[in-house]
């Protein structure tokens, strides 16, 4: 996210905001400023041929944002050379990102089949990507060949000519194209068929210029093109856009120096092609004030069931349902819903309200929650947000378990091989899978039926609802009070969460075949004692019967268990919320042993030693203890808050430790804190956790934005022969994969609201200007829509007007 940059004439257009529109007075009125929010939406859909035999292999997919891995798919076990992936990717980044890059991975062979570039100029702009793309060889001929420092500043002359100003201040990181790693690095600027030549510089991958060249045209070409020499041999080039800027603002930014097409289609050969889908959303979010008005009227109506069933949450239910509407995924708008009222204390009317409705009007048990709709949708996210650190202390130390001993459970005859004997095989015996997976179902459903007291209140609270409204429904049976709440925290919470425990921040890494398959089995029977053993009897999957002794063994336990999860007394859940969301761990408070030092200012980072110490990351900050038994007794020897981190970047390779992979962070009054990472995968973990916490702690302030006091990074480490210097790797402190744990600012998700009401406003004006379609609406559906407009139109114009300074 990045701050809004604003103009000469902003007074003048704050003053006409702050008189024209009531979310731009708001807007004028707080200290928070407007700042721009882009995402990086990637669907990896399938791959073709990627093997050139055609043979069968493990395939799985890494989305990379500027070289650094954000993103990673599912593994496709013992395909065929076309597997099919099917995942989506949304990734908050900076604006000024340069390049993505997708890599097919063999797991089998532990090797890159090969790789797909997109340039930013490729994906820039409104319309998608959409297509399939040849794979290429990932080699050092086909990488960045260093990055490159520009300045562009778009003016106009005296005689209405635009007059562009390219300032090239340096580069980095330039390829050296022998083995004496020397570089004479000299730039040819080129605009259209005219083209300017640099100073040439002698020995030095980190070149600076500071030289300035300008251009007149009567219309700027939509791109100049740079290209890096070394003593006339090409580097690379770099395409960068001019669409987009404003005049007499400069724009300064690292620029990608790729490879010319001719070497990439020399040396960039690979087997195979993948469908991909890119989209970059770039959104102006403004002040939380700016959306009061219209969180206001989604909190009044969602506070009783008039206005759940004719306000606002009935809009959106009207809208989602329209097949020429924009936005589809409910979830999406299930987890904006939860998030603005769980921050006005609303999150539990909302729930007894919607639930309570569709419960009232059921008449078929089994139907009850089973369909897509917005209660099921929003009870699902608001578990998931609530209940994700009791998910972890109930279910992690099992499938930490399941992880760490790998074994095989397969208990499907059709799935086993058969044993060879006289006459013919046989079946093989699986007592033995039968027994580990007995001992891993006693730990789970041990785990959760003591863990009542340790379940949120929140959500307790929510299945109380649940139970009282359908035990006052006569036309469901007994059971049903008891299905309703497992339904949801047994099929939904639970069970899900055993199946994907890397998609509820459970574990850093996939699950490989066997254990795959062993969390498929366990959380199968979950789901059949959340039934009340409703599937025992059902005649479906018979392999699952070894384990109908341990399943039957536990029913009796789940009407006491649930009945006790909704034995809570009614409170204020303002009270609830203060006590249980603002301490949340972030991913379950991930902690470990590493390697850390901690540089004060004035330190440098030679002749110190990493030392081993217990780790402890919350959504308040980062812990530092010398021992685990300290950090669990709330000892640790030194904290760092979360809204004091300025830079969370990975380091170059051997920076610090040559044995690790290292991760600073720069701590104001601290100067840097080091962490030492025993693997790549774990360095990716903490990565990710760092920025989140970042990230969440830093809101909408633009100090937190590392490139905005980084923009050349300093040195981190000096090199002990020569006592030079050498940079760190660079920084994108907001490239983070967007997960459903994440709490990004508020005004965040009353922008989500506004979009999504925005881009239906035309489909609610064209259906309500049908005076007979208008008839048959209730008045007060009517009166929430006349509202919405005003209001809409509203925080549109102060949007507007906005994006005009």
């Amino acid at each position: 996210m990045e701050p809004f940059q604003g103009d000469p004439f902003a007074g003048a257009t704050s003053d006409f905001m702050s008189t024209f529109s009531r979310a731009g007075a708001a807007a004028a009125e707080t200290d928070r400023s407007a700042f721009w929010s882009t995402k990086l939406n990637v669907t990896i859909s399938e791959g073709k041929n990627l093997t050139k035999d055609g043979a069968n292999d493990s395939y799985f997919c890494r989305v990379a944002v500027d070289d650094e891995v954000v993103a990673r798919t599912s593994t496709v076990w013992h395909s065929t050379s076309s597997p099919f992936f099917g995942e989506d990717f949304s990734i908050e980044c900076r604006h000024n990102i340069q390049s993505l890059r997708v890599y097919v991975n063999s797991a089998e062979k532990q090797d890159v089949l090969g790789v797909v570039n997109f340039h930013r100029s490729t994906f820039e702009g409104t319309k998608a990507l959409d297509g399939w793309y040849s794979l290429a060889k990932p080699n050092v001929q086909t990488e960045p060949h260093g990055e490159v420092l520009v300045s562009l500043l778009l003016s106009e002359t005296s005689t209405a000519l635009d007059h562009l100003t390219v300032t090239l201040i340096g580069a980095r990181d330039l390829a050296s194209k022998d083995a004496t790693s020397k570089v004479d690095p000299q730039v040819v600027i080129q605009l259209d068929n005219e083209k300017r030549t640099s100073e040439k510089l002698k020995g030095t991958k980190y070149p600076q210029w500071d030289e300035s060249f300008t251009f007149e045209r009567a219309k700027l070409p939509p791109t100049v093109v740079l290209q890096v020499y070394d003593s006339g041999t090409l580097i690379g080039e770099a395409t960068l856009s001019l669409e987009g800027l404003h005049r007499d603002i400069p724009q300064q930014d690292w620029h990608r120096l790729m490879p010319s097409e001719t070497a990439i289609a020399k040396f960039g050969g690979a087997s195979g092609s993948i469908r991909v889908s890119v989209h970059v959303s770039k959104e102006l979010i403004l002040p939380y004030p700016c959306y009061s008005a219209l969180v206001a009227a989604l909190e009044k109506d969602c506070t009783s069931d008039e206005g759940v069933q004719h306000g606002i949450p009935a809009v959106l239910e009207e809208l989602l349902a329209d097949p020429e509407y924009k936005y589809t995924d409910r979830e999406q708008v299930a987890r904006m819903l939860i998030r603005i009222l769980l921050r006005s204390n609303k999150s539990v009317d909302f729930l007894h309200s919607i639930n309570g409705l569709e419960i009232s009007g059921c008449r078929e048990p089994t139907a009850l929650f089973r369909g897509n709709t917005m209660a099921s949708k929003c009870t699902d996210q608001f578990m998931k947000i609530v209940g994700l650190p009791y998910l972890h202390e109930t279910l992690k130390p099992a499938i930490d378990l399941v992880f760490r001993e790998k074994n095989n459970c397969e208990i499907d005859p059709y799935l086993l091989p058969r044993a060879k004997s006289s006459k013919g095989g046989g079946a093989v015996d699986v007592s033995k899978q039968v027994q580990t997976l007995t001992r891993y179902l006693n730990m789970i459903f041990e785990s959760i039926f003591s863990s009542v007291e340790r379940c949120p209140s929140l959500m307790r609270l929510v299945f109380k609802f649940l139970q009282e409204d359908a035990r006052k429904n006569p036309a469901l049976s007994e059971d049903t009070a008891f299905t309703v709440v497992s339904g949801f925290l047994f099929l939904r919470f639970f069970a899900p969460a055993v199946l994907s425990p890397k998609l509820f921040g459970m574990r850093g890494e996939l699950a490989d075949a066997a254990t795959s398959r062993t969390l498929t089995l366990l959380a199968k029977a979950l789901m059949s004692v959340g039934n009340l053993g409703a599937s025992i009897d059902s005649g479906k999957a018979e392999y699952m019967k070894p384990l109908y002794p341990v399943i039957k063994e536990h029913l009796p336990r789940l009407k006491t268990f649930i009945d006790a999860i909704c034995g809570v007394t009614v409170v204020a859940e303002s009270t609830l919320a203060s006590r249980e969301l603002t301490a949340s761990p972030v991913v379950g408070s991930l902690q470990g042993e590493m390697s850390a030092r901690i540089v004060y200012r004035d330190t440098g980072l030679l002749g110190k030693t990493m030392k081993k110490r217990w780790i402890r990351l919350t959504s308040t900050g980062l812990k530092v203890s010398k021992s685990r038994v300290k950090s669990a007794g709330g000892a640790a020897d030194e904290g760092f808050p979360a809204r004091l981190f300025g830079v969370v970047e990975k380091m170059e390779a051997g920076a610090v430790d040559k044995h690790r992979h290292t991760i600073m962070i720069v701590v104001e009054g601290i100067d840097t804190i080091v962490l030492g990472c025993g693997s790549k995968g774990e360095l990716e973990v903490w990565l990710q956790a760092l920025r989140r916490v970042s990230s969440a702690a830093a809101g909408s302030n633009s100090r937190h934005r590392p490139e905005a006091y980084y923009p050349y990074l300093p040195t981190v480490a000096a090199s002990k022969k020569t006592g030079g210097t050498s940079p760190c790797a660079k920084c994108h402190g907001s490239v983070v994969l967007d997960q459903f744990a994440d709490s990004p600012p508020a005004e965040v998700w009353a922008h989500k609201l506004f979009a999504t009401l925005l881009e239906g406003k035309p489909l609610l004006e064209s259906k309500y200007a049908d005076a007979r379609v208008a008839g048959s609406i209730h008045p007060r559906k009517r009166g929430t829509v006349e509202t919405l407009y005003h209001v809409l139109d509203d925080i549109h114009l102060a949007h507007l007007l906005h994006q005009d300074q």
